[in-house]
């Protein structure tokens, strides 16, 4: 056999850069790691592709979104509160709430295991990044904004059947989540003015990521 043709441990260790070459040899390669300009002119949608002249206007698929429809999926929270829901809740009602729900997944009082744990480090000056990179990431010391605390809980859980809970429930549970995390008093009625108000420990180590300026 001739020597090229041996594929030994030497030679697997060269395989990916040789894949990387000849991939971004061929015209239109990874459109994924071309440039941002790039990326944000295709997305831009300011032209239409080319149709086949013989296609009708409409092939009368589907129908037009309903606002009831639309409403039914449009439930994402941004970080400065738009969106949030009325409503209100407390810590007790979401202790009681997490256990029941949480508990099995997130440990006692947020803790861990089997899944992750949810507090813990909830002093600002206790953040262990990026010098420990194995440390513990939880919404005390690694949660940037409140807000979307809620946004999360409220579209992904409980894990078994997400988004079953009420405004409500999702404002106590969050409570309970950042009472357990040192950043609210026990008393804390939550709400969507009191959750805006809420200084997260890690939120000035997080930058945009400014790829595209969506108009």
């Amino acid at each position: 056999m001739p020597k090229m043709a041996i594929l030994n441990n030497e030679n697997y260790f060269y395989l990916p850069a040789v894949i990387f070459v000849i991939l971004f040899s061929i015209e239109g390669g990874l459109i994924a790691l071309e440039s941002d300009d790039r990326i944000c002119a295709d997305s831009s949608f300011e032209t239409l592709p080319d149709y086949n002249p013989d296609w009708p206007a409409s092939f009368g698929i589907g129908t037009k979104a309903t606002i009831e429809e639309i409403n039914a999926w449009d439930i994402d929270i941004t970080a400065d509160g738009t969106g949030l829901p009325d409503g209100k809740g407390t810590v007790r009602a979401g202790r009681k709430l997490y256990r029941s729900l949480c508990q099995s997944c997130h440990g006692e009082k947020g803790l861990g295991k089997p899944f992750d744990a949810l507090a813990g480090h909830g002093d600002a000056q206790s953040y262990p990044f990026p010098g420990d990179k194995y440390a513990v990431k939880t919404i005390g010391n690694y949660w940037p904004y409140a807000t979307t605390l809620f946004d999360y809980t409220n579209r992904s859980m409980p894990f078994a059947s997400p988004g079953s809970l009420s405004a409500d429930e999702v404002y106590s549970i969050t409570a309970y989540l950042l009472y357990l995390n040192n950043l609210i008093p026990e008393k804390t009625i939550l709400t969507a003015e009191t959750l805006t108000s809420i200084n997260m420990p890690a939120r000035n180590r997080f930058v945009a990521e400014g790829r595209c300026n969506s108009k």
